[in-house]
């Protein structure tokens, strides 16, 4: 008997001590063979200061400058429409004119995500794109004397210039108006907010790529970031891109889906003149965070550049997740029924536009929470 309680002692005393040894050991510290079994786990390359200079170089060549280009040149077709429109008042021209402005909008709504730099400090966004628009701004303008010169509007708050000005005088409060309905003062000022909108439009390009005020390219300035002092480090630079990401994101599900479907309301809709025009609005917001994270304009691929070629290194089932959700949002977006203001008070259509909600929200959320700290400062 006593020999047993003398072997048992030892032999106790190894099993608390190796049960403690257990308790004690951090839960982080994980063997090779547990980080090779989780196929998700991001590498430990993200744990490094980011120093991927081509996704910003990427951004700047592939993205920002070819959308403004884009962009440019579908201003020029606008007031081109719009001048052929007031000199030949007709149904056919009228429909030309709108086209051309849908066809504008598209690639401002696909510069949504990166609404910096000049976009900012040249006051292009608001002076492009504010909403909500003011009617009663509007009427103050076509009642009074003042002439409608370029000069003349571009010293107009914003709401009364830009997109949504343009909007309303073409296509009518209830978006039907017809050729009968305009008055010559409407295309006076209609071809001077035209006229005002491509300008802004080249200012924003020439602003980019050549630069504006004296100022340097921005061009230059986002692409060797990490060594100017607007960009200190290139991860500043890239937590931005992200940034916009997030932000475009955030007001597509929230402020232009799921505010009007809330309130069940369209005057909360943009862009509700145009009646078809919101659900582009949408769908557009969401290709320009494809555009970004794929880092370029066109044949996107996964892997291949922009924030997916890093991201696809460190980690590449999150890569390829991305691109399904992108897609995803995309597709939800592609069922909401048109119009999106009849649309939203609309039962049957309820399930789809809640859909696209979570969908684009679905987006947001693997940006901001697992897309975002892979760019270690």
């Amino acid at each position: 008997m006593n020999f047993l309680k003398a072997l048992i002692k030892p032999i106790s005393l190894a099993v608390i001590v190796f049960a403690l040894a257990i308790a004690c050991t951090p839960q982080s510290i994980k063997t090779n063979t547990d980080v090779a079994s989780n196929s998700n786990t991001t590498s430990v390359a993200a744990s490094k200061k980011f120093s991927d200079k081509q996704v910003v170089v990427d951004f700047t060549d592939k993205v920002v400058i070819p959308t403004y280009q884009k962009f440019t040149s579908k201003t020029k077709d606008l007031k081109a429409a719009v001048d052929i429109l007031a000199k030949d008042p007709s149904e056919p021209n009228l429909k030309a004119a709108q086209d051309a402005w849908t066809e504008a909008r598209v690639y401002w709504e696909q510069s949504e995500s990166f609404t910096i730099g000049p976009a900012k400090s040249l006051g292009a966004d608001a002076a492009i794109d504010t909403w909500p628009l003011d009617k009663g701004d509007l009427d103050k303008v076509l009642k009074s004397n003042d002439k409608l010169t370029p000069e003349s509007i571009q010293k107009l708050q914003e709401s009364q210039k830009g997109y949504h000005a343009i909007e309303f005088i073409l296509f009518g409060a209830n978006g039907k108006k017809a050729i009968a309905d305009f008055t010559p003062r409407e295309f006076e000022y209609l071809q001077s907010l035209a006229t005002v909108l491509d300008g802004d439009a080249n200012k924003l390009l020439t602003a980019w790529v050549k630069g504006v005020d004296d100022r340097a390219p921005y061009r230059d300035s986002f692409a060797t970031a990490g060594n100017n002092p607007i960009y200190p480090s290139l991860p500043d630079a890239v937590q931005e891109m992200i940034e916009g990401i997030i932000d475009s994101t955030t007001e597509v599900a929230e402020k232009k889906i799921g505010e009007p479907f809330k309130k069940k309301d369209p005057a909360s809709i943009e862009s509700q003149y145009a009646l078809a025009n919101p659900i582009n609005d949408f769908r557009n917001n969401i290709l320009c965070v494809k555009n970004v994270y794929f880092g370029g304009i066109e044949n996107h691929k996964a892997g291949k550049s922009g924030l997916s070629a890093y991201v696809a290194k460190v980690n590449p089932n999150l890569d390829a997740r991305v691109d399904k959700e992108i897609q995803a949002a995309l597709d939800a977006i592609a069922q909401i029924p048109a119009p999106f203001s009849t649309a939203i008070a609309d039962p049957a259509a309820a399930p789809k536009i809640k859909n696209a909600i979570e969908a684009v929200t679905t987006v947001k959320e693997t940006f901001e929470k697992e897309i975002k700290p892979l760019i270690v400062t």
